[in-house]
């Protein structure tokens, strides 16, 4: 046996080792000790709400109406409520704004918001934010007629934080004067939001949520720079004027311009001396969430909110998840026994091979997070099928012996089975069901990792082992 011979062999023998250990991680884990126990540091699988259920929102149209007391400048336009909690008189707030104060009945939706165009556009908006606050999988069913809507959010996910954020927050930006009420600055004139760490030291963090104006707000905004600040009154008494930046009417925060404020946008400071990583990446996410908000607009409809989420039970428990792990490992078992009967060696080791494509992709569908529905599961039972077709065929082109037995097979197979590429690619990138895009997702990786494990591992074993 030459060099060259024995290389060869001892390459197949390693690229067989690495196989079975993409088997065993993949259906039984790797197991550490961690805090006296031991733990599969292996992802676990994310599931689609109709395997692991999910907790389903009602919302109806906020139809509530209040009495406020309210600025109206001269041309009937609202700037703003009066602020809760003051002693001045009306006749003094009139004099210090510029506006008049009248009390007004303000309904949460006037009669021209309530159309199933802002319906659908609402419904649109909650699903960009969800989408860009990393929801797993989610659907929402709206009524356009009457606005009622359904939102079923997966348990895979941080619900709480989910609902709260993305769909009940209406993300109505505002700078306002806090001392008043009055609105200096809405929302018509912010053009973007940004979230970055700042650290002098490198060790302590402050979060800033960077807010964006355009030009006209730039110059709102250097104008009242020189209005509210810190002073000292005719009576010799220290004051301070504060403004407000306020989201749907809660302040996140309050300040003072220092000197004449030039730039077109305020850095807004939501968490300081911040040194743990945890504390500093849950910081950063809320931020972010406020960003995504601001940039994604607010809804133009706003809907009660009675925080009741509703348990949509799956049919399928965690004793048939199991049921199909066993059925999986029991059919991969089956073919490779049928393969060893029929190619002996070589069909042995081409059972192994196509369990460990298997596992491979079951382990990149969980590194990745991609949604596993049952559309997922019924694709991997098809990429089985598909690769033990490809394997018999490639075995049976080896008994020919020839350099290019691989190369026939890889082309005379997929120009077949092409067409099947092309859907899942499809389906991956411009499908919105999640269902459908977890036949995608499963089908594109599947034949993905099929051709490149088939191409690098099991064309150079097989053709190989027994050569002398």
């Amino acid at each position: 046996m030459g060099k060259k011979t024995l290389s060869k062999k001892l390459m197949a023998i390693l690229l067989t080792l690495i196989s079975i250990a993409i088997i065993v991680i993949a259906f039984v884990g790797i197991y550490m000790q961690q805090l006296n126990k031991l733990k599969n540091i292996v992802p676990d699988a994310t599931y689609s709400s109709e395997i692991d259920g999910a907790i389903e929102y009602r919302l109806s149209v906020d139809n509530t109406e209040e009495e406020a007391e309210v600025y109206v400048d001269d041309e009937g336009n609202i700037r703003g409520e009066v602020a809760n909690g003051n002693s001045t008189s009306s006749e003094d707030w009139e004099n210090n704004t510029g506006f008049t104060i009248e009390s007004q009945i303000i309904r949460q939706n006037s009669d021209d918001v309530l159309n199933a165009e802002n319906y659908e556009k609402t419904k649109g908006i909650i699903e960009k934010r969800l989408d860009s606050m990393g929801a797993t999988d989610y659907s929402i069913r709206l009524d356009d007629n009457t606005g009622y809507m359904v939102v079923e959010l997966s348990e895979n996910d941080d619900i709480n934080y989910l609902y709260e954020t993305a769909v009940c927050t209406t993300g109505k930006i505002e700078v306002i004067d806090y001392q008043t009420g009055v609105v200096l600055i809405d929302d018509s004139h912010i053009v973007s939001a940004s979230v970055y760490p700042y650290s002098q030291d490198g060790i302590t963090y402050t979060i800033y949520l960077n807010i964006e104006f355009d030009e006209e707000g730039a110059q709102i905004l250097n104008d009242i720079s020189t209005e509210y600040i810190a002073y000292t009154n005719d009576n010799g008494e220290s004051v301070t004027d504060y403004v407000s930046i306020t989201m749907d009417g809660s302040s996140i925060y309050t300040t003072y311009f220092g000197e004449e404020y030039t730039d077109s946008a305020i850095s807004v400071p939501l968490g300081s001396n911040i040194s743990d990583e945890d504390t500093l990446n849950a910081y950063i996410e809320s931020a972010q969430s406020i960003a995504t908000i601001i940039n994604l607009e607010e809804l133009p409809v706003i809907y009660t909110q009675d925080n009741t989420g509703y348990l949509i039970q799956s049919n399928i428990d965690d004793i048939a998840l199991l049921v199909l792990k066993v059925v999986l490992i029991v059919l991969l078992i089956l073919i490779t026994i049928i393969f060893t009967i029929k190619y002996k060696l070589k069909g042995f080791l081409a059972g192994i091979f196509n369990a460990a494509f298997i596992g491979l992709l079951i382990l990149i569908l969980k590194v990745l997070g991609i949604v596993i529905s049952i559309s997922s599961i019924i694709s991997i039972g098809l990429l089985i099928f598909i690769n033990v077709l490809f394997i018999k065929k490639y075995l049976e082109n080896l008994k020919n012996e020839t350099e290019k037995s691989y190369l026939q097979t890889l082309k005379s197979f997929y120009s077949v089975i092409f067409p099947i590429i092309i859907v899942a690619f499809i389906y991956t990138m411009f499908s919105v069901n999640s269902s459908i895009t977890g036949i995608g997702m499963t089908l594109f990786w599947g034949l993905l990792i099929e051709i490149l494990f088939n191409t690098i591992i099991s064309r150079y074993v097989l053709s190989n082992i027994n050569k002398k």
